[in-house]
């Protein structure tokens, strides 16, 4: 598949609106967009890396970036979603209110998405103790992949982690 290259950006900063959370050590490239409307939220960890042009727009809820995520450039996050701790975003993916596991690994242009917005409704009164009723409305993909060639990648890039 043909990615369409990303222009330059206009400025060498990132803007942030609303509730946004950024840790001392997060590195964000210019160009970054980083939108959380009324009642909703941003969170990023520490370490991790957000690529030229990357949109993070929290809608209906939190988005929740894990310590030592990566994602590369014009990656788009739209709603609620929870990027797990190391997991790596390829160049171009769109994830609309869903997750990635801690380690995962999605392929660039790769497109991920909730068959149904997540809303208060469909979360049950029942839950167990210990889960939100918001990280049980995300959906979560059942395979990512090249999962396995990225964790020996960075195995032999960085033995020590």
């Amino acid at each position: 598949m043909h990615l369409p290259p990303l222009e330059p950006p206009i400025s060498d900063r990132y803007f942030a609106s609303g509730e946004v959370t950024i840790a001392a050590d997060v590195v964000i490239a210019p160009g970054v967009l980083l939108i959380a409307e009324a009642d909703s939220r941003i969170e990023i960890a520490s370490g991790v890396c957000i690529g030229l042009g990357s949109v993070i727009h929290a809608r209906g809820g939190a988005i929740i970036i894990q310590a030592g995520a990566l994602l590369a450039a014009g990656v788009l996050i739209v709603g609620q979603s929870i990027v797990g701790r190391q997991a790596c975003l390829g160049a171009s993916t769109t994830l609309v209110n869903t997750s990635i596991e801690a380690g995962g690994v999605t392929a660039p242009g790769s497109l991920l998405s909730a068959e149904t917005p997540p809303t208060t409704a469909t979360v049950s009164s029942s839950e167990p103790a210990g889960r939100s009723p918001q990280s049980s409305a995300i959906a979560h993909p059942t395979k990512v992949y090249g999962k396995e060639q990225f964790l020996r990648m960075r195995q032999s890039m960085f033995p020590d982690r």
